[in-house]
């Protein structure tokens, strides 16, 4: 097993302690200490920038008032968050909608967005409904994709993302397109 792991995963770990001496793992754990803050940016830019990309039936503002723990720890970062561009009023049904945090959203002015909606609920008229994370097929997505692709053209650069659910999803196509070079590298 210790000859299998990255020598940085085996020097100085609890896992290296555990594997190289079992009676003693306990005593040899590192506690690795709270971070501070966040480390100095690259030289040229005055602090670190962060995308924040929202879930489903979620929109910035709330995005933001979920992260503040996360914000505090990074407080040496600037986060941006941006709305999906596509409404996601009405996703959900009466009932089910409470449940969901742009039920009780104060943003009255952007509402629930979503970066893609479920194709199949198109045409529905029975009132069940597909979630976006069960489609086949994805409505909106490329042009959510283009939307963001302006984000990081216009708004750039980014040295990191934090992204929950649906964002996620967006967070990943935005790597892959960096690592491509279609788009500036995150």
């Amino acid at each position: 097993l210790r000859s299998a792991l990255p020598a940085a995963t085996r020097e100085g770990s609890s896992l290296a302690a555990a594997s190289s001496q079992p009676s003693q793992a306990k005593a040899k754990a590192k506690v690795v200490p709270k971070a501070k803050s966040a480390p100095a940016p690259p030289s040229g830019q005055a602090r670190y920038r962060v995308l924040c990309l929202h879930g489903y039936v979620q929109n910035a503002g709330i995005f933001r008032s979920k992260t503040g723990s996360v914000r505090k720890v990074l407080k040496g970062c600037d986060f941006e968050f941006v709305d999906a561009p596509l409404s996601a009023a009405g996703a959900f049904g009466a009932n089910e909608a409470a449940a969901y945090d742009a039920a009780t959203s104060t943003d009255d002015e952007v509402g629930p967005r979503g970066w893609w909606h479920a194709g199949e609920n198109a045409n529905k008229t029975n009132g069940e409904t597909v979630r976006p994370a069960q489609t086949s097929t994805a409505c909106g997505y490329l042009e959510s994709m283009d939307f963001l692709r302006r984000v990081v053209q216009e708004s750039g650069p980014f040295h990191g993302l934090l992204a929950f659910s649906q964002g996620c999803a967006m967070a990943t196509a935005l790597l892959r397109e960096a690592t491509e070079g279609s788009i500036p590298a995150l």
